[in-house]
């Protein structure tokens, strides 16, 4: 598959220390756009990234899950090695996972993952040139996951015969970041909250808002994280 890019840089505005770009993308194939959104990223000097204070202002905030005292009846903590999984290779980024049935700020589920960080991960020496980070999309594609998890798990998609995962089109996700997970940090912490589970004539739509936190610092959030889901047992049978 071929997929070109186009970037129209709309403002260049030096802040102190930083400068701050904005601009609009569309991606397509064969000339048909499936993906179009706005992005702002900035370009900071070494000390505006020691002093990163995340999303709240450097305080700590809690997850749902930390908030509530003792064991949460009907929590699940289900085996990501060796029970369902949600992806595998490099991208299987799940390690332990708690799935609250009804729980979360809207009551429809919640799931919480926490995966440690090795010097020796991967995606360091993949990232941009003389930036060793985790990349901003592999948090996110974590939070993806954790809401595929806490759909198998919870039994939303027992209906389906081989449920199969995707991205829900005509869905916007919003993505805030306000820091970097660097070689030295120790683990890296996300929780979902499933918001809502619509049914429509072919397929399972799950949507969800998250959070991931870089030790004790929260510095993603991420909403409407949507996932359609179908049933792939024709899928699988034409092979």
């Amino acid at each position: 598959m071929t997929v070109s890019q186009d970037v129209l840089l709309r403002s260049s505005v030096p802040l102190p220390g930083a400068v701050i770009q904005r601009c609009d993308f569309e991606l397509s194939t064969g000339g048909a756009a499936f993906c179009a959104g706005e992005a702002t990223h900035g370009y900071f000097t070494a000390e505006v990234l020691a002093a990163q204070q995340g999303l709240d202002g450097g305080r700590y905030v809690a997850p749902w899950l930390e908030r509530r005292p003792g064991r949460l009846a009907g929590a699940l903590r289900p085996d990501t090695r060796h029970g369902p999984r949600v992806s595998t290779g490099r991208l299987a980024l799940l390690d332990d996972v708690v799935v609250v049935p009804g729980g979360g700020d809207h009551g429809a589920g919640y799931v919480w993952c926490d995966k440690p960080v090795r010097d020796d991960d991967w995606f360091f020496d993949q990232h941009f040139a003389h930036d060793p980070v985790l990349p901003g999309s592999v948090g996110v594609q974590m939070l993806f996951q954790a809401v595929q998890a806490c759909a198998v798990h919870t039994g939303l998609v027992d209906h389906l015969p081989s449920p199969r995962f995707t991205l829900a089109v005509g869905e916007e996700l919003r993505w805030s970041y306000r820091g970097q997970i660097l070689r030295h940090h120790r683990r890296v912490r996300g929780e979902a909250h499933l918001r809502e589970v619509r049914r429509e004539h072919d397929r399972l739509l799950v949507l969800a808002d998250g959070s991931v936190w870089r030790d004790d610092l929260r510095i993603y959030q991420v909403d409407n994280i949507a996932l359609a889901v179908r049933s792939g047992a024709g899928r699988e049978a034409a092979r």
